[in-house]
């Protein structure tokens, strides 16, 4: 007989599939969020509140962390 862990399964690892950022890394993240949204029906729920939540964090981060550019900066 088989052991639980001698049969072999097929298995997607998630770490193994490349997205890079260009188009099929974008195709790959919004493919990800439509498959997530369409299999647990209550991220639909929490989903608009992700995107504006994320967005107010990226505005916030990009104007009270924005850093000066080296060519612009005096140096006294």
């Amino acid at each position: 007989m088989f052991e639980k862990d001698d049969v072999p399964r097929a298995e997607i690892d998630m770490a193994k599939i490349p997205a890079d950022a260009n188009a099929g890394g974008l195709i790959f993240a919004i493919a990800t969020i439509v498959v997530f949204l369409i299999g647990i029906p209550v991220i639909r729920l929490l989903f608009p509140a992700a995107l504006v939540a994320g967005g107010a964090i990226a505005l916030i981060l990009h104007f009270f962390r924005h850093e000066p550019r080296a060519s612009t900066a005096r140096h006294f």
